[in-house]
């Protein structure tokens, strides 16, 4: 009988865990999708307070404010440039 309550149990995780993995999914996407949109405007906005304070942003001055390394600010900077702004 216990046997056969595991057995119970685990098929009923692993419906339960199928039926919500495109939901996890879609969330995680989702989030991603904010992250990323964030950290574009993050590095705008080091770019803007840079130009108005008279200094000149680099790929190097907006890895170190935001926290990312060089080669990913290296691509957050051809995605800005590729929008034109």
């Amino acid at each position: 009988m216990p046997s056969l309550l595991s057995a119970l149990a685990a098929a009923t995780l692993l419906l339960l865990g199928l039926l919500l993995l495109p939901r996890v999914r879609r969330g995680l996407a989702r989030r991603r999708l904010i992250v990323e949109r964030r950290r574009l405007e993050d590095a705008l906005k080091h770019l803007h307070h840079a130009e108005y304070d008279g200094r000149t942003g680099s790929v190097e001055s907006v890895a170190g404010a935001l926290g990312v390394s060089r080669e990913r600010a290296l691509e957050l900077m051809g995605v800005v440039e590729a929008a034109g702004l």
